[in-house]
């Protein structure tokens, strides 16, 4: 890497430095180059994911308790949105992040009932009591969030 470098460099001030110059600079360039680490940077865009991994063991876990196909993919879209929304580390988050995320789903699905809000709570609050259980974290941050009162149909 160092070579490339030096190189581009003396491509560079070849049309603009005398010859006898270039070959001056280049060797004091060398000389203060071998006192660091040389690499090209990277500006790739890296995505990263925000959801931690006990959530597969935890729907890997549902999955062999019987729950249906249909509920897994729920469970893991609903886990999927709290990640994304809070984005901090699974032990970092405390009971009004919960919160929060709940406002902010109620708020961008304006049509939400709070059947389907209540669903989501137990999503979340189920998967944090089992973590807790588990060991993934040492307290559920879900313990104060009550259930959401909603009208049940007959």
């Amino acid at each position: 890497m160092r070579e490339q470098l030096m190189n581009e460099i003396m491509m560079r001030l070849d049309n603009t430095v005398e010859q006898h110059l270039l070959k001056d600079i280049m060797k004091e360039i060398s000389v203060v180059l071998n006192d660091y680490d040389v690499s090209t940077r990277n500006t790739e865009i890296v995505s990263y994911n925000y959801v931690p991994e006990c959530v597969k063991t935890y729907l890997v876990t549902r999955k062999i308790e019987g729950l249906r196909p249909s509920s897994l993919k729920l469970y893991a879209l609903r886990l999927q949105q709290f990640f994304e929304m809070v984005r901090m580390p699974l032990e970092s988050i405390t009971v009004n992040d919960i919160r929060v995320w709940m406002y902010q789903l109620q708020e961008q699905s304006k049509h939400m009932s709070d059947r389907t809000l209540d669903n989501a709570r137990t999503i979340i609050c189920t998967f944090f009591r089992w973590a807790n259980a588990e060991g993934y974290i040492p307290t559920n941050p879900c313990f104060n969030i009550k259930p959401i009162k909603y009208n049940k149909k007959e």
